[in-house]
């Protein structure tokens, strides 16, 4: 596995470019967080059939897309037990790991 260069952003001091990654990370939490609620709040990313073709047909109404791509039973999440088997992990030793993570 190689290594992986990534260029360090300009245009502004480190603390606002650090403040403004923090901001940015917080709405993606929150709006997964709301997304979790709303799916009853046992599993992340749950969703039904029914909920992907509403979202599909709102992808094809603002022209993300340009036809349905097929039957969303089809898809993953029509998988049984598909959202149960990718919520199975150690929550507390992921939380735990992030806040041992050192940046070198």
């Amino acid at each position: 596995m190689g290594q992986v260069s990534v260029d360090k952003p300009t245009g502004a001091t480190e603390d606002a470019l650090i403040k403004a990654d923090l901001h940015r990370l917080k709405g993606q939490e929150d709006g997964m967080q709301q997304a979790l609620d709303m799916g009853g709040g046992k599993l992340w990313g749950a969703a039904k059939s029914a909920d992907f073709a509403v979202l599909e047909d709102f992808f094809i109404a603002t022209k993300v897309i340009t036809k349905k791509l097929g039957s969303p039973a089809d898809y993953l999440i029509g998988i049984p037990g598909f959202f149960e088997k990718v919520n199975d992990f150690d929550h507390e030793a992921i939380v735990k790991q992030a806040k041992e993570c050192k940046v070198p």
